[in-house]
């Protein structure tokens, strides 16, 4: 793997902004961060392979608009100095509440397993995931509610001392969490929550190093790449699992390093753009509406870009990711598709700049409560979700980063009816 001449500028630009942007809003975890890490791995490929002007251009007037954002966090005060002022609050965690909410997810994993005879075949079907689940949404968004709340039951933790019991019962509930990961064989499922927990770390706990988060990138990304050959490769004989990593031509699977590159490059190659005029942003709302019922209802983008540009990828059942610009220049062609994602981009920014600094100052000048932890595990996902636009598809993420605010506030709701009934009846 070697840089590209081009490519090594492009790699020494990525560090300065990167670099500029940490010490403009001193925090490894500011958004403009969160941009860089996904501009510098999920376009990895533009370091290493050549490319058209179209994206060196983009890709570098994303990082100085990201840089440029800088200034909006730039605050008078050290996340070290704001964290004295706080002092750490041992709120009461819910279990029994948690633990209640999260058995739908549990028992619609088991059902899942069930309908397809047994863990083996259930297995052998997820490595087909999009095609044997056809159809089961609603019981795979139950399964789904788990993480949120698993999430939102980590923060708590982390904000006071327990005992021992309370960390056991918390570990077996994370054990579940990671069981129920690797049975949906998806890299970005478990990793992403790994991701979201050392977020919250960061913010409610303890800040965290610049080398350790670089490190545990690094990490991640590795195991992801690994972990992408253990899922094709995963067969069963018997009852006897077995992987295909005796092949050393397939133990590394780095296919995320051409999530950004890869439909960008397809669509600015095409002979032509056929302009769908803002359908796959609408379909946010109509994909709530059955297709037996509305058969001619716009497609997403994953769908569109799939079809129209790379059909030799995916079946009926499976469909690329686009990405910010890529979805974009789908709905408005290369020059417009190229200055709204511009557009958005500078917007996602300005609006997690004050997300950000809103979130930040409840947790660290006021008494931490149930309802800021909860602003911080929903801001997590929220920036998360904005961040994953640059290469993933608008309508996914969005409903996606939608159905686990609303657990997460629904949760919290109940948490406190269930706290009120319980003072009611003393």
């Amino acid at each position: 793997m070697a840089l590209t001449t081009i490519g090594t500028y492009m790699l020494i630009f990525w560090f300065v902004v990167t670099g500029l942007s940490l010490r403009l809003t001193r925090d490894i975890a500011a958004p403009q961060l969160l941009y860089c890490a996904a501009l510098g791995f999920f376009f990895f490929s533009i370091f290493i392979e050549d490319h058209t002007i179209y994206m060196y251009f983009v890709y570098v007037s994303s990082l100085l608009i990201v840089l440029a954002s800088c200034f909006l966090n730039n605050a008078s005060n050290s996340s070290k100095k704001m964290l004295k002022l706080n002092n750490r609050a041992n709120l009461k965690v819910p279990v029994i509440s948690i633990w209640f909410l999260s058995f739908p997810a549990i028992l619609g994993m088991l059902y899942m397993i069930e309908m397809f005879g047994g863990l083996g075949s259930y297995i052998i079907a997820a490595q087909h995931g999009t095609k044997s689940f056809w159809g089961m949404g609603p019981l795979k968004t139950i399964v789904a509610t788990y993480y949120p709340l698993s999430l939102y039951y980590f923060a708590l933790m982390i904000v006071g001392k327990r005992t021992k019991t309370a960390y056991l019962l918390f570990s077996f509930h994370f054990f579940i969490l990671v069981c129920l990961a690797l049975l949906s064989l998806s890299r970005g499922t478990l990793l992403t929550h790994l991701v979201f927990m050392v977020l919250v770390w960061h913010f409610a706990r303890k800040r965290l190093s610049t080398l350790f988060v670089a490190f545990g990138l690094v990490m991640i990304l590795s195991f992801a790449s690994v972990y992408g050959v253990v899922r094709e490769t995963l067969s069963v004989d018997d009852g006897n699992f077995s992987v295909g990593l005796d092949n050393q031509e397939q133990v590394y699977k780095s296919e995320w390093m051409e999530f950004g590159t890869f439909p960008f490059e397809r669509i600015i190659n095409a002979t032509e753009v056929k302009k769908h005029y803002g359908s796959t942003y609408v379909t946010v709302i109509t994909n709530f509406v059955p297709r037996n019922i509305w058969p001619e209802k716009p497609d997403p983008g994953g769908v569109v870009f799939t079809n129209e540009y790379a059909p030799e990828f995916y079946d009926d059942y499976s469909h690329f990711t686009t990405g910010l610009y890529p979805e974009a220049m789908i709905n408005f062609g290369v020059v417009f598709g190229i200055l709204f994602g511009y557009f958005q981009l500078s917007l996602m920014l300005i609006a997690l700049s004050f997300y950000y600094k809103r979130v930040k100052n409840k947790l660290l000048l006021h008494p931490i409560t149930k309802k800021s932890v909860l602003g911080l595990v929903i801001y997590i996902y929220v920036s998360w979700g904005m961040v994953m636009l640059m290469t993933g598809e608008f309508t996914s993420i969005v409903i996606g980063t939608i159905i686990k605010v609303v657990v997460l506030m629904l949760s919290y709701i109940f948490f406190k009816i269930s706290l009120q009934n319980k003072f009611q009846k003393n």
